[in-house]
């Protein structure tokens, strides 16, 4: 039963989308999230839910890639559950509520050995061949399993932002329903969503403004200046030094788009 589940829930790609991140991050870039106060307290179960808020370009997706990573790690320590979804804007069209609650749902099934019993209803509606239940059971199926207290669950969901503004209001109430049952919940998110926002004013949550730092912006040109074999002949240390420094200075928090050419840096 559990296998036929799993094969006809539906799943955005999320594992492709985790390893791109992950390859995208240079040196010790983003370690530096995983030692804030704010991070470990909602690691620690002392707040439900936390919000990390940042503008397009400060690493908010490779930050996620890292947290996921950190907690997956957990597994080997502890009974630990992780399913996560990258939103991008370019699949917006897809990324209904159904389809988000059946991708973290099937996540969470495949960390079990037989169908639990208050998914057998799921597998009813399913095995009917009549596409995905409605959002109403799935959600309600999510939640037991956040409920299952043989382990810990955390749930991250990165650039809510680029859900659709017609399906965002149906996903907070949602994710409130989540922070109520004993899952821990890490957003991203452009600070432009409203619904979310109010969402995180609520006791037990919590926001943190991401920004890179500038180590952060340093390992990433640094990385991109070497992987550069064109520059080897006008990139010495000393001018590769002063190339980093310059970008670094202007760059806000913000990781940098560059071309070089020649002996000219353009940035934005």
């Amino acid at each position: 039963m559990l296998d036929e589940v799993k094969q006809k829930l539906h799943s955005l790609n999320y594992l492709q989308s985790h390893n791109e991140a992950l390859r995208k991050i240079t040196g010790q870039s983003g370690q530096w999230f995983l030692r804030t106060e704010k991070f470990v307290d909602w690691e620690q179960r002392k707040n439900a839910a936390m919000l990390g808020l940042g503008d397009p370009g400060v690493g908010k997706t490779c930050l996620v890639s890292l947290i996921i990573s950190h907690l997956q790690k957990l597994q080997d320590l502890v009974p630990v559950r992780v399913a996560y979804i990258y939103l991008c804007y370019q699949e917006a069209e897809s990324q209904t509520p159904t389809n988000i609650i059946s991708t973290l749902l099937k996540q969470l099934l495949l960390t079990y050995s037989c169908l639990p019993g208050f998914a057998i209803t799921l597998y009813q509606q399913l095995t009917l061949d009549q596409g995905l239940p409605n959002l109403g059971l799935l959600v309600t199926t999510l939640i037991n399993l956040c409920k299952d207290t043989s382990y810990r669950t955390f749930l991250v969901i990165d650039a809510f932002d680029e859900v659709k503004s017609s399906y965002q209001a149906e996903l907070v109430e949602i994710i409130k329903q989540l922070v109520t049952s004993k899952v821990q919940v890490f957003i991203t998110s452009r600070p432009s969503s409203e619904d979310l926002g109010h969402l995180f004013n609520e006791p037990h949550t919590s926001k943190y403004f991401i920004r890179a730092t500038t180590d952060d912006i340093s390992w990433f040109l640094k990385q991109k200046l070497e992987a550069k074999k064109s520059l080897e002949s006008i990139l010495d240390e000393k001018f590769k030094t002063e190339v980093i420094q310059t970008i670094r200075s202007k760059s806000q928090g913000v990781y940098v788009l560059f071309f070089l050419k020649r002996n000219y840096v353009v940035y934005c």
